[in-house]
């Protein structure tokens, strides 16, 4: 027989001191959390022991929410000065009637990591200015809750590629010396040297020249008009002798 089997390990139950401040930088106790654990797993958190705020402290918070102010809230370990810090506008605070919701994160080890607070407030609850202070108002009203750390998966390794049998390097450097067959072109990147003479043709080509039929033509007119322009200066000059003939007689008369 095994001694000890089937007996469960005693839980560890840790307090955590919470405290606030209310528009002094000196922080007051609050209240207390107490963390319930058993075999490294969080297993119950409840808050024990919350004050409600004294006349003078509610004097301060309306104070607070008049100018805008902050609240703020901070949990730590006792004998530590290892602490974590949060605050939410007073306004918010005063409009969900002093509930609100706080949660604790915590690591794999049971240390405070972070705390996370907000107001629960109503759907139809007024605006801050226009929300009357409760004289019986001054206690809070907690919802608390933890979230544990989870334990990421670990990354694979990527494995290395093993080494090639003996023998195998020569025709590795074989094939890596063979000629690679030839990557496929295009149309215009086969016959570029074809297009690009014809579209240069097209945008840049000079008009057609005249065909040699009527360059002839053109020729033989020209030499039509000239002969007969010679015939014409010669009639004039042979008009010109017989007028002066005419004269010579009439003056022999």
């Amino acid at each position: 027989e095994i001694l000890g089997a089937g007996v469960k390990p005693r839980a560890r139950i840790q307090t955590y001191v919470l405290e606030h401040a209310i528009g002094t930088p000196d922080f007051t106790a609050r209240g207390q959390i107490q963390v319930e654990t058993e075999s490294g797993e969080t297993r119950k958190i409840i808050i024990a022991g919350e004050n409600a705020m004294s006349a003078v402290e509610y004097d301060r918070f309306r104070e607070l929410v008049r100018r805008k102010g902050y609240y703020r809230l901070r949990l730590r370990e006792p004998e530590s000065s290892h602490y974590v810090l949060a605050s939410i506008p007073a306004c918010d605070l005063h409009r969900a009637s002093l509930r609100d919701l706080l949660t604790v994160h915590f690591d794999g080890r049971d240390h405070v990591l972070a705390l996370s607070y907000t107001a629960i407030i109503p759907y139809f609850a007024p605006d801050c200015d226009k929300k009357a202070f409760s004289e019986d108002g001054s206690s809070f009203r907690t919802d608390l809750q933890e979230s544990a750390a989870t334990i990421a998966n670990p990354i694979p390794q990527a494995k290395q590629a093993a080494p090639p049998p003996p023998g195998m390097e020569k025709v590795k450097s074989f094939q890596d010396k063979a000629p690679k067959a030839p990557e496929k072109q295009s149309f215009l990147g086969k016959y570029w040297y074809i297009i690009l003479p014809m579209v240069l043709m097209l945008f840049t080509g000079q008009p057609p020249e005249a065909p040699a039929d009527a360059a002839q033509e053109g020729q033989g007119q020209g030499g039509q008009d000239g002969g007969s322009a010679r015939a014409a200066q010669a009639g004039g000059g042979g008009g010109g002798a017989s007028r002066a003939g005419k004269g010579r007689g009439k003056r022999q008369r």
